[in-house]
C-alpha cells in the first residue's frame, strides 16, 4: 500500500515540477514553433528564386527545387527531433556531436555555428531587411549597412534585457508575419490572368542541358537549403523548454511543414508574377513580382512583410546563437566570460552582435547565400548522422530511435552530402570558404588545447547545462 502511495506521490511531484517549469519557461510549444518559423522565413525565400531562375532558366525547375528542399528539410527535422528526444539540452550541434562522436568534433561544430550558423545568417537577414526597407527611398552609400547595424543592435539589446520579453515579442511578430503572408497570397492570386507569365523555356533553349541540369539544380538547391536551415532552431533552447523531449521534435516538424507550404505558394507567385528577364538574377524578386501583379499596394505590403520576416530572423538568432556559446563556455571550450550570468547570456549576445555587424560591412548578399548553403548543409548532415550511430549517452539508453527517424536521417544525410559534392564543381569559391572555415576551427581547437590541455576537448564527459 505504501509503495502505491509513494508512486502516486512521486507522479504528483513530477507533474507539479513539469507544471512549474511550464509556468516559468520562456519557451513553451508555441514559442518553439515561432522560433523555428522565424528562423526559417527570413531573407532566403525573398531573394533566392531570382538567382535560381538565372541559373536554371525555367520556373518549373526552380519550383521543383523548392519542393525537394522542403522534403529534405522535413527529413532533417525528424532526424534532429530524434536527437533532441535523446539529449534534451541546449547546445545544438555542439552538444549532439560532442556526446555522439567526440568533443573535438563538437568544438568544430560550435565554431561553424559561431561563424556560419549564426553570425553570417544574422548579417544576411539584417542586410536584406535594410535593402527592402530602403528600396525606393534611398540608395546612398553605407545606408544599407547602417540600417542593418541598427537592426542587429536593437535585437541584441532587447534579448539582453529579458529573453521572456524577447520571446513574447517574437511570437507576436511571427503571428503577424504569417497573417500578412496569407493576405499577400490572397491579394496576389486575385491578379488578372494577363499579368501572369509562364517563364518556362523549351529544352533546346535552356542555359544548361543534359546532366548539367542536375548539377545546376544541385547548385540552386544549396541556395534553397539556406531558406530551410532554420528548421532545427528549437534545439538551441531545448534546455530551457519544458518537456523538451516531446515539444522540441514536434515543434520542428510542424513548423517545417507550415513553412514549406508557404514557400511553394510564395515562389509560385514570385516566379510567375513577372517576366523572366525582369526577375532573373535579381535579389528583389518579391518586390518586382508584386509590383507587376497588383501595383504599388501589393509591393508595399510585401516590402513590409520582408522587413518583418527578416527582422524576426535577426531576433531569433539573437535568442538561439548565444546559448550555444554559453554552453561551450560552460564545458570550458570557450572563454568562461561567455557563460550565462543571471537569466540571460548577455556577453555572448554582445559578441554575436559585434561579429554580425562586421560581416554586414564586408560581405555581399550573393556571397553570403552560396557560402551559407554549403557550410550549414555540411554541418547539419554530420549532426543528423549521429542518429545512425550507437547511443553513447548512458542517461538516454532507454530512448531508442524509431525506424522512421533512421530512414529520414539516412535520406537527409545522403541527399545533403550528394548536393555538396555536386555543387562544389560549380561553386569552387564557396567550397574553399567552407574548407577554410573548418581549417581555422581546427587551428583554434589545437591552440585552445595547447593552452588549456585539461579543459574539455580531450574529454568525453562534457555535460549540458
Amino acid at each position: 500500500m505504501s509503495t502505491s502511495q509513494d508512486l502516486q506521490k512521486s507522479r504528483s511531484d513530477s507533474t507539479g515540477e513539469i507544471r512549474k517549469k511550464v509556468a516559468v519557461s520562456n519557451f513553451g510549444f508555441f514559442s518553439l514553433v515561432a522560433l523555428v518559423v522565424a528562423s526559417m522565413i527570413g531573407s532566403g525565400v525573398f531573394t533566392t528564386s531570382g538567382f535560381a531562375l538565372g541559373d536554371l532558366g525555367d520556373s518549373r525547375l526552380v519550383l521543383a527545387v523548392w519542393c525537394i528542399g522542403g522534403i529534405v528539410a522535413l527529413c532533417g527535422a525528424i532526424g534532429y527531433g530524434a536527437l533532441a528526444a535523446r539529449l534534451p539540452g541546449s547546445g545544438g550541434e555542439y552538444l549532439y556531436l560532442s556526446k555522439s562522436m567526440h568533443p573535438a568534433v563538437g568544438f568544430l561544430a560550435g565554431w561553424i555555428s559561431l561563424v556560419a550558423g549564426f553570425t553570417v545568417p544574422m548579417s544576411l537577414a539584417a542586410k536584406t531587411f535594410a535593402t527592402y526597407a530602403l528600396s525606393g527611398w534611398s540608395n546612398g552609400p553605407w545606408q544599407v549597412e547602417i540600417v542593418a547595424t541598427v537592426a542587429i543592435c536593437i535585437a541584441a539589446i532587447a534579448n539582453s534585457i529579458s529573453s521572456k520579453a524577447g520571446a513574447w515579442m517574437q511570437n507576436s511578430m511571427v503571428a503577424g508575419k504569417l497573417l500578412l503572408l496569407l493576405l499577400f497570397l490572397g491579394w496576389a492570386l486575385m491578379a488578372p490572368a494577363d499579368r501572369w507569365h509562364t517563364n518556362t523555356l523549351p529544352m533546346e533553349k535552356w542555359p544548361v542541358e543534359g546532366y548539367m541540369v542536375i548539377l545546376a539544380m544541385a547548385g540552386s538547391l544549396v541556395w534553397v537549403s539556406l531558406s530551410y536551415t532554420g528548421f532545427n532552431a528549437a534545439i538551441y533552447v531545448a534546455g530551457e523548454a519544458p518537456m523538451a523531449e516531446r515539444w522540441v521534435p514536434k515543434s520542428m516538424i510542424w513548423a517545417t511543414l507550415v513553412v514549406t507550404v508557404f514557400y511553394i505558394f510564395l515562389n509560385y507567385i514570385f516566379l510567375h508574377g513577372a517576366a523572366a528577364e525582369k526577375i532573373s538574377g535579381q535579389p528583389e524578386v518579391a518586390l518586382i513580382a508584386a509590383l507587376e501583379l497588383q501595383g504599388r499596394g501589393l509591393e508595399s505590403l510585401i516590402r513590409f512583410i520582408v522587413c518583418l520576416a527578416t527582422l524576426t530572423s535577426v531576433w531569433s538568432i539573437a535568442i538561439a546563437g548565444p546559448r550555444v556559446y554559453s554552453q561551450m563556455a560552460a564545458d570550458r571550450l570557450m572563454p568562461a566570460w561567455l557563460m550565462t550570468r543571471g537569466n540571460e547570456p548577455r556577453l555572448a549576445i554582445c559578441v554575436q552582435a559585434i561579429l554580425a555587424i562586421v560581416v554586414v560591412w564586408f560581405a555581399s548578399l550573393r556571397d553570403m547565400l552560396g557560402y551559407l548553403g554549403m557550410t550549414l548543409s555540411m554541418c547539419a548532415a554530420l549532426t543528423v548522422a549521429c542518429v545512425l550511430l550507437p547511443n553513447q549517452d548512458a542517461e538516454s539508453e532507454r530512448k531508442p530511435v524509431s525506424i522512421i527517424a533512421k530512414v529520414a536521417s539516412t535520406i537527409y544525410v545522403l541527399t545533403t552530402l550528394g548536393l555538396i559534392v555536386l555543387a562544389a564543381s560549380n561553386r569552387r569559391y564557396e567550397m574553399l570558404a567552407m574548407v577554410a572555415t573548418v581549417v581555422v576551427g581546427i587551428v583554434l581547437m589545437l591552440v585552445w588545447k595547447q593552452f588549456y590541455p585539461s579543459k574539455g576537448i580531450a574529454s568525453t564527459d562534457s555535460k549540458s547545462v
